[in-house]
């Protein structure tokens, strides 16, 4: 089996989410990089979450630690991992296509 890579932003530090492209209900290994001082590239697996089916791949996650999914009907679902359960968010777009950008409001300038 094909395995899939993907980097996302998790808090304050940046996870990676490892999961088989192929299968029908999918599992998702979530790494999340510290941020300790003095330690470089030390991943920590967080969690295995799944399996979830009719979904094509992860985008994200929400405040609270959510997956944020991209179904396979080209829908936005949020999974919550505490409880297990999914909703749909309301967004549809073309499969494959759907994308989460991250906005974080800062008083530093960039000048």
């Amino acid at each position: 089996m094909r395995s899939v890579w993907v980097i996302v932003p998790f808090k304050e530090s940046i996870s990676l989410i490892v999961y088989c492209l192929k299968e029908v209900e999918k599992y998702y290994d979530i790494w999340v990089m510290n941020n300790e001082m003095g330690v470089e590239n030390c991943w920590t697996k967080l969690q295995r979450i799944g399996p979830i089916s009719r979904v094509e791949r992860p985008l994200g996650f929400w405040k609270n630690g959510e997956l944020i999914l991209e179904n396979s009907s080209g829908q936005l679902v949020i999974y919550d991992p505490s409880n297990q359960e999914m909703k749909t968010l309301g967004f549809y777009g073309k499969r494959g296509k759907l994308e989460i950008v991250v906005y974080k409001e800062s008083l530093v300038s960039v000048n």
